[in-house]
């Protein structure tokens, strides 16, 4: 019932002949991985702007007819989610932060690039572009928070405007920055804490801007991959249903899990009695990993467990009354799991 797949997934669909990797062809090499979707970021060119397609707002519905044209073909799906630029005050070339969104009967409103070098398509009005999104039931994800504010990019500050917080997900982990994963994490938590009405989910993108011409079954670094839990068969529509609904984990390496109750969503699960979350883990091997469980965004316990100890039970000896949401992160030398949170409503009564 959990599917792995590559998210922010930049393409080469319209690359030259000797340099193209077909929808066909992706999907071929993703299956070798596990992987049953992408969610496909647009072909992303080179500084010069050669090659950039599907990012701009006049080419989406041919890139969405490229990626639905393996549909029955692959038992794969891709799923057309282009990278948006986010533009903030002055709005300089470069003042910004990037989006992808799934693209398939709703079309964003967007302004058209600029230059060809800038590619992507953009927005001024972050807090319209999301509303509009969310009117049209289209969840939206906050990409890469620390590297869009602490390189050339040079976004805003994540914590600095409160639109920030209407995201629906946050991507924890990409190849290029596996450094990251702390400043990302902790941004992670603080929104669980300024929007605990609707917390975000956790899901890593691959971010393969640099080399969208290469098969990704052929990368020598650790890959990261997100897992979406879904009821009943593999289609496009209960894939998204499980999108929209953050059932979803992230994860950098080979951890996974086997097993886990309940499902991480965005339902609230009414209780009188103490809130639990069982899982099992696999991947761990013969390393030490500690697993952690946050409540409300606040660290409360931490554990350790290796391959002899991976199945795992726990309860909440002092929840809080009303809203217990929690969030599981398991660290393996170098490898993370990250769950999006599992949501309890309380009462002792």
């Amino acid at each position: 019932m959990w599917h792995k797949g590559y998210m922010h997934y930049h393409t080469s669909f319209n690359y030259p002949g000797n340099k193209r990797i077909s929808p066909e062809e992706l999907a071929d090499d993703l299956k070798k991985l596990g992987a049953s979707f992408a969610f496909c970021a647009g072909d992303h060119g080179d500084p010069q702007g050669n090659n950039y397609w599907g990012l701009d707002i006049r080419e989406f519905e041919d890139y969405r007819d490229a990626c639905f044209s393996i549909d029955g073909k692959r038992d794969f799906i891709l799923v057309p989610a282009p990278e948006i630029h986010l533009m903030f005050p002055p709005f300089t070339e470069r003042h910004e932060h990037h989006c992808c969104i799934p693209v398939s009967d709703y079309i964003p409103a967007l302004s058209v690039p600029e230059s060809k070098v800038l590619a992507a398509s953009y927005t001024r009005n972050t807090e319209e572009f999301i509303e509009q999104a969310h009117s049209h039931n289209v969840p939206v994800v906050f990409n890469h928070p620390r590297q869009s504010f602490a390189s050339p990019i040079a976004g805003p500050h994540p914590l600095s405007l409160e639109v920030f917080r209407e995201f629906d997900y946050m991507e924890l982990l990409s190849i290029d920055w596996p450094g990251d994963f702390a400043a990302d994490f902790e941004f992670y938590l603080k929104y669980l804490e300024l929007n605990p009405s609707a917390p975000m989910g956790a899901c890593a993108g691959v971010d393969n801007a640099g080399t969208p011409d290469k098969f990704l079954s052929a990368e020598k670094r650790m890959l990261p991959a997100t897992f979406l839990y879904i009821k009943g068969p593999l289609n496009r529509e209960s894939l998204m249903d499980a999108y929209r609904n953050r059932s979803s984990y992230a994860v950098y390496g080979n951890l996974s899990l086997k097993n886990i109750h309940p499902i991480p969503s965005l339902q609230l699960i009414d209780t009188v009695r103490k809130p639990a979350i069982e899982l099992e883990i696999s991947g761990v091997g013969d390393k030490t990993a500690k697993l952690e469980i946050y409540r409300n965004s606040l660290k409360i316990r931490e554990y350790e467990i290796n391959a002899g100890n991976c199945v795992w039970h726990w309860e909440d000896e002092n929840p809080v009354r009303g809203e217990n949401h929690y969030t599981v992160h398991i660290k393996a030398g170098a490898e993370h799991l990250t769950l999006s949170p599992i949501n309890y409503l309380w009462s002792n009564a």
